[in-house]
Formats: structure tokens, C-alpha cells, sequence
């Protein structure tokens, strides 16, 4: 497999939930309901992360404005046994929670009604860990109503593309649009750092279809 393909294999995997969670979840009626709408993405996210053992969590970030207060409906597979679990927003500042639609993850896809993907960054509400989060807006009866998304932690995504990666071409990396390095074989260029456009100018960058994230390999 090329690098290019397991790196589309990763993010396929969390489309694959998003474009779960947006079915699930086209019936007004179910968004409107704070019980209705836990309920069935519990449902969604239990069979998501059982079948898709690349995606930490994900789930429904409903906006405020539909409910009146916000709604985080996210689920995660914690462990060894990835065990299903919802995440305790309440367990950290709640103001991160209420103040949400500042954060990229849920700004960029309401402002854009596109997907989108951020990071890596440490996501210090859901993994504790360097994260890629990628998330679409929930589109309902023609409104905006919150964004659907899905986690993958960095060291699960380097897992994923690594043997790939390796056979590319030594010292390649995965960065984002921004230039960010969301994967690398080279000891020397850490994860998250961002690469600057004229030493990413010494690759060949090719862009990975449908995503925000190129290969970028060291010319001879």
C-alpha cells in the first residue's frame, strides 16, 4: 500500500462515522431532543468504534442556539479493551465546554459548511493526547445545527501510516495544509511542529485526495 493510500485508509475510516452520525441524525425532531439525540449517537459511536479500531471517539456537538444550551453527546474507546464510554465534559473547565464555538473543530465547519479537519493538537477535553479531529457540519431542515465528528490520536494515525510511510522514502512526513507534521519517520522533525514553507520547498508534496493532509518526501 502506498503512503498516500493509508493515509486515505485513516481518514475514510473517520468519514465513514461522520457520515454515519449526519444520517442518524437528519430528523429534527431527534436534534431538538437532548435525550433522543444522546441516545442515538450512543447507539451510532458503540458500532462505530467497535468496527473501526483507528477512531479514538466521536459524536454530536449540538449549537446552543437550537437548544438553548450546549449539548456534547461524545463517545470514546478507552483501553486496551476499548471500552465505550461517554465522555464527562463535566469532568473538566466547564467554560472549555460552554465556549466551544470559539474552538476550530466546531468555528471553521459552522462558519464554512464544510469539513474539516484540525490539528494535530492536544486535545485536553477528550484524548489528553496529540489529535487529528475531524469534523462536518450537521446540516438539518436546511439550518445549521451543530457539527458531527470523529478523534484519531496522532500515535494511533503514525501507527496506521507508518510501514507506508517508511517504504515512501526515508525522513517522509505526513504535514497538513498549514504545513503541520501529522506523521513522520524522521527523528528530527517532531510531530506537530510546523515546517516551514521554504524547507517543505526540499520535498516532493503530493496531496492526499479528499483530506487536508499531503506526503511529503525528501528530494535526493
Amino acid at each position: 500500500m502506498s503512503a498516500i493510500d493509508a493515509v486515505r485508509q485513516v481518514v475514510g475510516e473517520a468519514d465513514a462515522v461522520i457520515a454515519r452520525l449526519r444520517a442518524a441524525l437528519a430528523d429534527p425532531a431527534i436534534v431538538l431532543d437532548p435525550a433522543a439525540a444522546v441516545a442515538v449517537v450512543e447507539r451510532v459511536m458503540s458500532a462505530e468504534l467497535a468496527a473501526r479500531p483507528v477512531v479514538f471517539g466521536g459524536g454530536l456537538v449540538v449549537a446552543p442556539e437550537r437548544l438553548g444550551q450546549p449539548l456534547m453527546a461524545w463517545w470514546q474507546a478507552i483501553g486496551a479493551a476499548r471500552d465505550v464510554r461517554r465522555l464527562d465534559a463535566g469532568a473538566t473547565d466547564g467554560g472549555y465546554v460552554r465556549s466551544y464555538e470559539d474552538l476550530e473543530w466546531y468555528r471553521v465547519p459552522a462558519d464554512s459548511g464544510e469539513p474539516h479537519m484540525t490539528g494535530p493538537y492536544v486535545d485536553l477535553l477528550c484524548t489528553d493526547q496529540a489529535t487529528l479531529t475531524f469534523t462536518a457540519p450537521l446540516m438539518v431542515d436546511g439550518a445549521f445545527a451543530g457539527v458531527v465528528g470523529a478523534d484519531v490520536t496522532v500515535p494511533t494515525f503514525e501507527r496506521a501510516v507508518g510501514a507506508a510511510l517508511r517504504s515512501a522514502g526515508e525522513g517522509a512526513l505526513v504535514v497538513t495544509a498549514e504545513g503541520r507534521v501529522a506523521a513522520s519517520t524522521d527523528s528530527s522533525v517532531l510531530v506537530q511542529r510546523r515546517v516551514r514553507d521554504e524547507v517543505l520547498a526540499r520535498y516532493d508534496v503530493e496531496h492526499v485526495p479528499g483530506s487536508r493532509l499531503s506526503v511529503a518526501v525528501p528530494r535526493p
